[in-house]
């Protein structure tokens, strides 16, 4: 569906994957205006999402989180289920093509070729949070004020977004990978870029 990801935060949208890659829809039911579900979360939710002309217009948790009109994670679950999982998509390619999909995007994308490197390479630690460290020192560059040297005020929610998805996209990286010292020193070293 068009751009429905926009109305979730990303660790939402991310947790609504995970129940969706873990089966937790259950009852999908394709109505005339979108679709109706339950999903397993802390207890069984009913979900209700309406879609006209490929966009989200209404949707419905019965969760203490969406009471609160927050887009949750059983919406992401649902909504997840109405298109065939990236797990199916991707089943059917060799890797030879995944490889080279792979290699056009990073061509591509910089900040993702770093990611794919960070995440696949057998570097020291030290290297790896010496390239993220590089990384953190750009990260207030956009937002400074270069007349006053410091980060104006109105540029302060621009600039904690940018925090925020750094953090998305490698902290989590180091805490699969069971690196979790290494996780920590990076969130000293983003502290200490801040303050």
């Amino acid at each position: 569906m068009t751009h429905w990801e926009n109305l979730f935060h990303l660790q939402v949208l991310n947790r609504g994957w995970d129940y969706y890659e873990a089966g937790r829809v259950r009852n999908l039911v394709r109505t005339r205006g979108g679709y109706e579900a339950q999903v397993r979360g802390s207890d069984l939710y009913d979900v209700e999402v309406s879609v006209i002309n490929g966009v989200v217009q209404e949707s419905w948790c019965a969760c203490p989180y969406a009471e609160a009109w927050n887009y949750c994670k059983h919406l992401a679950a649902t909504k997840n289920s109405s298109a065939p999982s990236l797990s199916q998509i991707l089943a059917p390619a060799s890797a030879e093509e995944l490889r080279g999909y792979l290699l056009a995007l990073a061509k591509e994308d910089a900040k993702w070729a770093q990611d794919m490197r960070l995440h696949f390479s057998k570097e020291s630690v030290a290297d790896k949070l010496a390239i993220l460290q590089e990384e953190i020192n750009q990260l207030a560059t956009p937002f400074v004020d270069r007349a006053h040297g410091y980060i104006l005020y109105r540029q302060a929610p621009a600039y904690q977004t940018a925090v925020q998805k750094f953090m998305d996209r490698h902290l989590p990286v180091f805490i699969e990978q069971g690196e979790l010292l290494v996780a920590l020193d990076l969130s000293f070293a983003l502290y200490d870029h801040i303050c």
